[in-house]
């Protein structure tokens, strides 16, 4: 209960900040430099809101909704290390710290995968093959992309400045990222969501993940 109300509070206040960026243009104010606002946004939005909707979606369908410890503890350290990563983007912008803050996410989200997959395996007979296969298929993609900026400092320290690497490893987490582990996470809930409830699913049993999730 408490996981969902955070994602909610996430939500709001993803749109909260969505709404001083746009009022810009009209007021000419904003509180930081539109960069700073504009990532924070993006991290809050994608590394806070959206990862803790569909972790809790993921739990929810592939496991019946049970929880343990070590799952409920990354989930709460990724929320934290969203809003921290959310403030100091706001504040300075991308630094070191802000990119190890990344790394840390990456590394427990992938570790939070992991263990979703014992606890999947443990209460296979709650889920069906197509969104277990498909959520396997969306982690893999998941640590895929992750090569993408984990490249960048390595190639960099090697010797390699070119501008065009950079934005070829972006391109590379982006396109695995969003084209491929979030589609297919999708596909994973909603094949979950239909096995278990047909077209008819009950308001009082997935009601606030219809609004995690299509806020």
């Amino acid at each position: 209960k408490n996981a969902q109300i955070t994602v909610l509070l996430l939500l709001l206040l993803v749109a909260a900040v969505g709404i001083l960026l746009r009022q810009a243009p009209i007021t000419g104010w904003l509180p930081a430099p539109y960069d700073n606002i504009r990532h924070s946004l993006n991290h809050l939005a994608f590394l806070g809101w959206a990862w803790g909707a569909i972790s809790l979606g993921l739990v929810e369908v592939l496991t019946g909704g049970r929880w343990n410890r070590p799952l409920a503890v990354l989930f709460s350290i990724n929320m934290a290390v969203s809003l921290v990563l959310t403030v100091l983007t706001l504040l300075y912008g991308y630094g070191k710290t802000a990119i190890a803050l990344l790394g840390i996410h990456t590394a427990f989200s992938i570790l939070f995968f992991i263990l979703l997959g014992f606890q999947i395996r443990r209460h296979e007979g709650v889920s069906g093959v197509p969104e277990r296969r498909a959520w396997r298929w969306a982690s893999t993609l998941f640590v895929i992309s992750a090569l993408g900026p984990l490249m960048i400092p390595v190639v960099r320290d090697l010797g390699f400045h070119s501008p065009y690497f950079r934005e070829w490893a972006v391109d590379f987490y982006l396109h695995f990222h969003y084209d491929g582990w979030l589609v297919l996470i999708w596909l994973s809930l909603w094949f979950g969501l239909r096995a278990q409830y047909g077209l008819a699913i009950p308001k009082q049993r997935v009601g606030w993940m219809a609004v995690l999730l299509t806020g």
